[in-house]
C-alpha cells in the first residue's frame, strides 16, 4: 500500500538524510570558514592601507 511505510524503512530514509544534511552542514561550515579567513585578510590589507595613506596625508600637511 503506498505510504505505508515500516518503521525499519523510515528510519533509515530518515537517518540517510540526517547524513546528507550533516555532510551539507559540514561543506558549508568549511566554506564559510574560508570566506571569514578572505574577509580577515582583506580587512588586514585595507587597515594597512589605510595607515599608510594616513602618513602621507600627515607628511603633506607638515610641508604646507
Amino acid at each position: 500500500m503506498p505510504g505505508s511505510q515500516s518503521h525499519g524503512e523510515i528510519t533509515t530514509s530518515n537517518a540517510g538524510k540526517i547524513d546528507a544534511l550533516q555532510a551539507q552542514q559540514e561543506v558549508l561550515a568549511d566554506e564559510a570558514s574560508a570566506l571569514l579567513q578572505k574577509l580577515v585578510a582583506q580587512l588586514y590589507v585595507l587597515l594597512e592601507e589605510m595607515g599608510h595613506s594616513r602618513n602621507v596625508i600627515d607628511t603633506l600637511q607638515q610641508r604646507i
